[in-house]
């Protein structure tokens, strides 16, 4: 998935999450993932290693991507077990 690619299933999800007006028992988890997708967009910020060229810049991109996917997987399964998409919707959720 392009990095462009991700970048709109982050505001995508942000737009249909914001103004859902979930129910209590959805709102602490809707709350989380909302805080989660600014985070996910620095994710994909090019990587600057801190502490020195320990390890090449390229380790660093790698392992945001990483992380990346398996909060995107999180979200989108929170988004499955609710039913605010089907499967076959959040499989061309990512379709490039």
């Amino acid at each position: 998935m392009t990095r462009e690619r991700c970048l709109e299933l982050v505001d995508r999800y942000e737009r249909f999450l914001s103004p859902l007006g979930p129910k209590k028992k959805d709102q602490e988890m809707v709350d989380h993932i909302l805080g989660m997708l600014p985070q996910m967009r620095s994710m994909l910020d090019t990587a600057e290693p801190s502490l020195g060229p320990v390890y090449p810049v390229s380790y660093f991109k790698s392992q945001r991507n990483e992380k990346f996917m398996r909060w995107l997987g999180f979200i989108q399964g929170v988004l499955w077990q609710r039913k605010w998409f089907t499967l076959e919707e959040l499989k061309e959720h990512n379709r490039t």
